[in-house]
């Protein structure tokens, strides 16, 4: 008993304090770990459970993969800790009415949209100001305006159409767009019902205000995308391509969603392909690596990212290409990978043939985060503002867990399906799930990605992998076109017991 007592009361001593936070005892627990005393380790966490296990019903998923504990899963120790974390969990969840807010899809038809975009673009990085002339070519679709989501702290200068009639216009900087909260909605209103048109556009932006997600201004990093809205942004318009010409300060080397290229102080990037996003980023201090494999390039873009790390990202996401080509096919845009990483923790987006990511290091939480997003290079092609959206996430996550089976090996993966299982234990049903539900993030990600390994399961390697291929193919983009592929490929059967899965 002397002896017992004495360890812990060490273990509280190597903790650094006697702080009993659950994220001090958390990381005092990791810290025994990487100094291999799992006594010390197991004794904090389980006092990690008896202080929390009835407060954070995460806290099961979060021990589960990581891999700083995962060489304790072995010792019954851990077994009676998780069990009895378990019981603490479900007596929470069981008491949990759950509200589930519906929406269901609803398909539009001959919205107006945005073809095609020609943007001359000047970063001034000292005073934080863009200026922006931009030609949009557009269809109104016989409606009377044309919404796009412009930066609130915008300037217009002038709104035109065919570069010579004005045009009817509001801008209502207050009126915010789904993701996107600092952008203002600027309604254009159309000449004549049903004419395409060229508008053109010339304003500015002020961003001393800028604080939106994946976006920065500063004297050490330049990043200009989606969130913001930096440009006119149609959201039905997901089929864009464009040309943009940009001028920034001397120093700063240039980045971006697309293919850039220099002329001079002046930088050009080209995006040939149909997307919804042009993503601008530069730095005084960036880095670039490239590697060529086949007829592939991966090109990865950093600042402040360790070299030897920059390797292992360019190595991974060249082994997830050729994995997941064999697994789904050849994928629609493979020939080009662009990587940016920023320095934090802060999650991902993938685009067509581009990723931004957050990282310090390279490490198994970066490895599925590359997973996730290289996967969205085959599950992209639903709408994301409605429970169709399942197609994407829930898809390019399920792509993530083959990635780590593979990687690995079969026990790291059952450890993540049970982590998973265990989140989505008390959640609503994906279908008609109003997209910005509470908890729709396991729910679109997690809880669809479990429905695909339990099929995978239940039909076998081989048929599922040839229906897999034949929606990625098909670019399938709502539920009803993956039953009727579910249907034809696997039986009849199978496409209910999807619709069953979906409904639970």
């Amino acid at each position: 008993m002397k002896k017992l007592l004495s360890l812990l009361f060490l273990c509280i001593i190597s903790s650094g304090a006697v702080a009993q936070s659950e994220d001090s005892l958390y990381y005092a627990a990791q810290k025994s770990m990487w100094k291999g005393k799992k006594d010390c380790a197991l004794n904090l966490l389980g006092t990690l459970v008896s202080k929390y296990g009835n407060e954070d019903t995460g806290l099961y998923a979060s021990l589960m993969i990581n891999p700083t504990f995962r060489s304790l899963h072995t010792d019954d120790r851990w077994g009676v800790l998780m069990d009895s974390l378990l019981i603490r969990k479900h007596s929470v969840e069981d008491d949990i009415t759950l509200h589930c807010p519906q929406k269901p899809a609803i398909i539009k038809h001959n919205e107006p949209e945005v073809s095609h975009y020609e943007i001359a673009l000047s970063i001034d990085v000292s005073r934080k100001l863009l200026s922006v002339k931009a030609t949009v070519d557009v269809d109104f679709h016989g409606k009377r305006f044309m919404d796009f989501a412009l930066w609130k702290y915008s300037n217009i200068n002038y709104i035109t159409y065919n570069r010579h009639t004005r045009a009817r216009y509001v801008f209502d900087a207050d009126s915010a767009t789904t993701w996107i909260e600092q952008a203002g909605r600027l309604r254009v209103y159309a000449p004549e019902r049903g004419v395409y048109r060229r508008i053109s556009f010339a304003y500015t932006c002020n961003l001393d205000s800028l604080d939106s997600w994946m976006s920065a201004c500063d004297t050490s990093w330049v990043q200009l995308g989606y969130y913001m809205a930096w440009y006119p942004l149609n959201t039905h318009s997901e089929h864009t391509t464009g040309n943009l010409r940009i001028t920034i300060d001397k120093g700063y080397i240039l980045t971006g969603s697309g293919i850039v290229t220099r002329h001079g102080n002046t930088w050009f990037m080209k995006q040939p392909w149909a997307g919804y996003d042009f993503t601008v980023a530069a730095s005084p201090h960036l880095k670039r690596k490239i590697i060529e494999n086949k007829d592939r390039t991966i090109e990865i873009d950093y600042t402040d990212f360790p070299e030897t790390d920059a390797d292992s990202v360019a190595d991974c996401c060249n082994a997830a290409f050729d994995y997941y080509s064999r697994l789904f096919g050849a994928a629609p845009d493979g020939k080009l990978l662009k990587l940016i990483i920023l320095n934090g923790y802060d999650g991902a987006f993938s685009r067509k043939n581009f990723i931004t990511a957050y990282a310090t290091s390279y490490n198994e939480w970066l490895h599925n985060l590359l997973g996730h997003e290289i996967g969205h290079f085959w599950w992209h092609s639903a709408p994301t503002d409605n429970w169709n959206d399942w197609l994407n996430e829930s898809f390019a996550e399920f792509s993530k867990l083959c990635l780590i089976g593979h990687d690995y090996g079969d026990t790291v993966l059952k450890d993540y399906i049970c982590s998973y299982r265990e989140t989505t234990r008390k959640q609503c049903p994906i279908y008609n799930l109003d997209r910005n539900a509470e908890g729709s993030h396991a729910v679109f990600y997690q809880k669809g990605a479990l429905i695909l390994y339990d099929l995978w399961q239940q039909v076998g390697s081989k048929t599922f992998f040839l229906f897999m291929q034949s929606v990625a193919d098909r670019h399938v983009s709502n539920n009803e076109q993956l039953i009727q592929q579910a249907d034809l490929i696997l039986g009849k059967q199978w496409g209910k017991w999807i619709m069953e899965r979906l409904k639970q």
